[in-house]
């Protein structure tokens, strides 16, 4: 493959990883606002992330595919080197951490969203305590794992 075929091959597939990128952190950001205001969206939201997901896994294998015709890996220093040597303009080196940058807030964004889905999954666990008589955080484990101890059990009233 010449390097004018690879350059343009490559910065098609730049492009669509970050439109990609893009709507998985519009997606991100749209769940967010769920775990906040719409729990019911929650779910279609979840499934429209994990197809993001995996369309922008899809666009990394063919990316990792087209280094490796060409003889480099997906290593971010070899991508580098390989787009440094095909594109002596560096614009393929901007793009490219361009979209590092972009994945990196999708992380960001994706690591903010679980902080609020375990904080409130903490406190469903601690309504649930106090439903079942136990102050909040006294409850331990038996040697499975599974919770036990005082009042885990206990009924607070009977119809």
């Amino acid at each position: 493959m010449t390097q004018a075929a690879f350059r343009t091959r490559f910065e098609d597939l730049l492009t669509r990883e970050a439109a990609q990128a893009q709507a998985l952190l519009d997606t991100l950001q749209q769940e967010r606002e769920a775990l906040h205001t719409e729990p019911d969206q929650v779910s279609a939201v979840a499934r429209t992330k994990q197809q993001q997901i995996e369309r922008l896994e899809q666009l990394h294998q063919e990316c990792t595919s087209l280094l490796g015709s060409c003889g480099y890996t997906p290593d971010p220093d070899d991508v580098e080197n390989c787009l440094s040597q095909c594109d002596p303009s560096g614009n393929l080196n901007r793009r490219w951490s361009d979209l590092l940058e972009l994945i990196r807030a999708c992380q960001q964004q994706n690591e903010v969203n679980g902080a609020i889905v375990a904080a409130s999954h903490q406190q469903v666990r601690q309504l649930l305590a106090i439903l079942h008589g136990q102050a909040p955080g006294a409850g331990t484990y038996d040697p499975s794992g599974r919770p036990s101890g005082p009042g885990l059990s206990r009924t607070l009233a009977q119809a």
